[in-house]
C-alpha cells in the first residue's frame, strides 16, 4: 500500500506568536469561516488535523462531540488531544478512511493534499464518506514558493516547502476538485486557495 505519511514541514503556523504569521493565519480563518455552513452540521470530519487547531476552533462553533479529527502522526494526535480533550481524535489514513459511506455532513481537508502522493485517492475517500459538503485548501502556487523566497526560506529547494509533493495554481486545483465535486465558492487568502464543494 502506498504510504501517505505527511513528512517535511512541521512548522506550527497556527500556534506561532510571530505577528506576521498570525495576521496571515487569522485572515485564512476568516475566509475559511465564510465557507462553512451556518449553522454547523451535526457530523463533521477533519482529515489531517495535525496539532488539532482547526478541530479545536470548530468545536467552539459546534458541539465538540460532533467532530472527528484524523491524522497519521501519533505525536501530533497526542498534542491535539492534550489541547482539545473534548474532540474525538483518531489515527487513520486519508487514503483509507475507516468510516462507512455518507457518514459525515461536512468533510474538511485543509493543507493536506499537497503532502500526499495520491491526492485523488484522498478526495475519492472524502467523497465516499461525505453526505453534504467538502471544504478543501492548498497552498497557491507559484505564490507560495515566491513568498518562501522573499522570506529567505528553502532557496536550495527553489522555495518549495519540505514535504510538499503536489503543487496547484487556482485553475489546476479547481480542475482537480471538479473531477468529483461541484465547486460552489472559492476564497484565496494569500497564499492559499480554499474551495467549498458539494457532491456531484
Amino acid at each position: 500500500m502506498e504510504s501517505d505519511v505527511i513528512v517535511g514541514n512541521v512548522f506550527d503556523k497556527h500556534g506561532t506568536s510571530n505577528r506576521i504569521y498570525r495576521a496571515v493565519v487569522d485572515r485564512y480563518f476568516r475566509q475559511l469561516s465564510g465557507l462553512l455552513p451556518d449553522p454547523m452540521p451535526p457530523r463533521i470530519l477533519e482529515v489531517g488535523c495535525g496539532e488539532g487547531h482547526v478541530a479545536g476552533w470548530l468545536s467552539e462553533r459546534s458541539s465538540p462531540d460532533s467532530i472527528v479529527a484524523l491524522d497519521l502522526s501519533p505525536k501530533m494526535l497526542a498534542e491535539a488531544h492534550s489541547r482539545y480533550a473534548s474532540v474525538e481524535f483518531a489515527c487513520a489514513s486519508a487514503s483509507g478512511l475507516p468510516f462507512g459511506d455518507r457518514t459525515f455532513d461536512l468533510v474538511l481537508i485543509l493543507e493536506v493534499l499537497e503532502h500526499l502522493p495520491s491526492p485523488r485517492r484522498a478526495l475519492e475517500e472524502a467523497r465516499r464518506v461525505c453526505a453534504g459538503q467538502l471544504v478543501a485548501s492548498v497552498p497557491r502556487e507559484p505564490i507560495w514558493r515566491l513568498l518562501n523566497f522573499v522570506r529567505g526560506a528553502y532557496w536550495a529547494r527553489m522555495g518549495n516547502t519540505p514535504g510538499h509533493l503536489q503543487h496547484w495554481s487556482r485553475k489546476s486545483f479547481l480542475g482537480l476538485l471538479d473531477e468529483h465535486w461541484i465547486v460552489k465558492r472559492v476564497a484565496t487568502p494569500l497564499p492559499w486557495i480554499i474551495a467549498q464543494c458539494t457532491l456531484k
